[in-house]
């Protein structure tokens, strides 16, 4: 089931409103708990705060190719889906040339980016590189691609710690206007899956719906992975799932379509490659 949202005006960050279910998580953290892991991390990030929150885009997705109205000025953007069953969550820019990492379950056949592209708030159609999802629930990842440039990406480690803070970026309410960063631990992880692909790290982020794939940060900010979502089954219901892909094999993932896009006869609009069925744009979990 998507998420079904309504997009409004905001100023200089990302603002949607959730008016359906996902199927996520059924455990909301109360406001006072995000207010408190809020304070945390803009007191861990101080200034460079703003400067991560401009590599957090809004994605916006379809199973339909109709394209939702865009109006943007003075800072402020609004979208308005036509019909049908849209997701919504968060990607992070993890390359200058438009390059996205996000969670594989907001991804679908038709897919637009919303955010700070070119200089200026924009809502660019996003291609599908690679979509990855494995059997251990919060095993997925996707790499979505816009044609723009990001002026502030975030940065991959080589692995993830397993245990200590960690942080993630999201909006500052359901409905909220600004990005903030909220900050907890890691609990738990797993082995590597998918041959060394991906390992989940298990949080006690406090989450809501509409987070997904938001970038999580280690405490130097470089992002480790991103939030999936709640471990539905052997663990507490707090406890949320976070997929720290292999970054060899993410940026082996970008070299190679970095290739195939300057080939001759490869360069596939969005909706060209959801129909074909070119790469991975339209592969299912």
């Amino acid at each position: 089931m998507g998420l079904r949202t309504k997009i409004l005006g905001i100023t200089g960050a990302i603002l949607f409103v959730p008016v359906g279910a996902h199927c996520e998580s059924d455990v909301q953290p109360s406001r006072e708990a995000r207010a408190g892991a809020a304070a945390l991390g803009a007191s861990h990030f101080g200034d460079r705060l703003p400067s991560l929150t401009r590599g957090v885009l809004l994605t916006f997705a379809s199973d339909h190719e109709l394209r939702p109205e865009f109006t943007s000025a003075g800072g402020h953007f609004s979208i308005s889906p036509h019909s049908g069953d849209w997701s919504s969550g968060l990607a992070s820019a993890i390359s200058s040339d438009g390059y996205l990492l996000t969670a594989a379950h907001v991804v679908k056949r038709f897919n637009w980016i919303v955010g700070w592209m070119d200089g200026k708030l924009e809502m660019k159609a996003a291609t599908v590189v690679a979509k990855r999802a494995y059997g251990p629930i919060g095993a997925e990842f996707a790499v979505l691609r816009v044609a723009a440039s990001i002026g502030t990406p975030l940065t991959i480690l080589r692995r993830p710690g397993v245990s200590g803070e960690i942080y993630i970026l999201a909006p500052d309410r359901v409905g909220g206007a600004q990005i903030q960063c909220l900050a907890g631990a890691a609990i738990g992880y797993s082995e590597p899956i998918g041959g060394s692909e991906c390992i989940i790290l298990y949080t006690n982020l406090p989450t809501w719906n509409g987070d997904s794939g938001g970038p999580v940060l280690s405490s130097t900010g470089e992002l480790i992975g991103v939030n999936v979502g709640w471990k539905k089954s052997g663990l507490s219901k707090d406890v949320r799932t976070v997929c720290c892909p292999n970054p060899t094999m993410v940026e082996s993932i970008i070299s190679k379509d970095r290739v195939t896009r300057t080939s001759p006869n490869q360069h596939l609009s969005t909706t060209e490659q959801a129909k074909s069925g070119d790469g991975e744009a339209s592969g299912q979990r």
